[in-house]
């Protein structure tokens, strides 16, 4: 009798233990089963990028002998989370009322006269990819995506000039550069999981000329366009800037323009400065002169 109440306090014992321990694994088991799927839909979390400030290409000429003599510069600014891209190209005859495709690359230098790999004269798109690389940025119509701006570029004005400047999110922008690349064949690249992003150094092509330009068949194109479409005409690298260009280091304008305060004083650049006194009029003014009105009362 002892032993028959010694196994049935024990079966109740394991009863009551075994469905607990059960439920504990099986929930284990299907949180592990969740993150693991969930940890294989998603994307790496995006590394925080030292792209803080303004970077800027100065643009120089590629091609000068059909595209003629290039100027220009390209920035990129970063404020946060506000990423804006601007281009400023002024050029001549040869690049004007056309259509201008404008990318930043993945390398690190402008094509040279060294570059011509077949002595033909030129640089064509074939010759400038293997120094400049792949496309990593197209300034386009939508600076947000590299697919979503519908190889939208800037069509220079009648002189061969043109401004470019748009304004998209940092976060999106970055987001986008690290989704998968769907297309392993064009032009265009995405970052490699975990690589990180900086524009110093990037390079900045300017394609396009007129179809008017005397091209030999050696020129050639690496897409779809025509070789006088694709033609490098102007290449530029991205430094970071360090003095916002147009202003002197303490920040003052060389040549202001005093504002009058209430209290009879000019600002100048934050500082009050008093009003020099009027000058007396001129004793060589004649008499039947008139005195002269310059705002300062009737």
């Amino acid at each position: 009798m002892r032993s028959l109440s010694f196994i049935l306090a024990s079966t109740l014992i394991l009863s009551s233990c075994g469905p607990s321990s059960g439920s504990s694994q099986e929930k284990a088991k299907s949180e592990r089963t969740q993150n693991e799927a969930t940890a294989g839909n998603s994307r790496p979390p995006v590394v925080k990028e030292k792209n803080e400030g303004q970077y800027m290409a100065r643009l120089s000429s590629l091609n000068e002998n059909v595209a003629g003599f290039i100027t220009g510069a390209a920035t990129i600014s970063r404020i946060k989370d506000e990423l804006v891209g601007d281009v400023r190209f002024s050029g001549e005859a040869l690049t004007a009322g056309i259509l201008h495709e404008q990318n930043i690359h993945i390398g690190d230098r402008c094509p040279t006269a060294a570059d011509d790999l077949n002595g033909d004269g030129f640089i064509d798109a074939v010759e400038g990819s293997l120094v400049y690389g792949k496309i990593i940025i197209p300034l386009d119509g939508d600076l947000n995506s590299q697919r979503m701006g519908g190889g939208i570029f800037p069509v220079a004005d009648e002189f061969g000039g043109y401004i470019y400047s748009q304004v998209a999110s940092y976060q999106k922008f970055m987001e986008d550069l690290r989704e998968i690349d769907i297309n392993l064949d064009d032009q265009i690249v995405t970052l490699a999981e975990g690589e990180e992003f900086d524009f110093e150094n990037k390079v900045i092509v300017i394609q396009g000329v007129s179809v008017n330009a005397d091209l030999p068949d050696t020129v050639v194109s690496n897409n779809q366009f025509a070789n006088y479409q694709s033609l490098p005409v102007a290449c530029g690298i991205f430094s970071r800037v360090h003095q916002v260009p147009g202003r002197s280091d303490n920040g003052n304008r060389d040549y202001p323009l005093p504002e009058v305060d209430g209290d009879n004083s000019v600002i100048y650049d934050g500082a009050n400065l008093p009003i020099p006194p009027k000058e007396a009029p001129s004793t060589n003014t004649p008499e039947t002169s008139e005195p002269q009105n310059y705002g300062e009362g009737d």
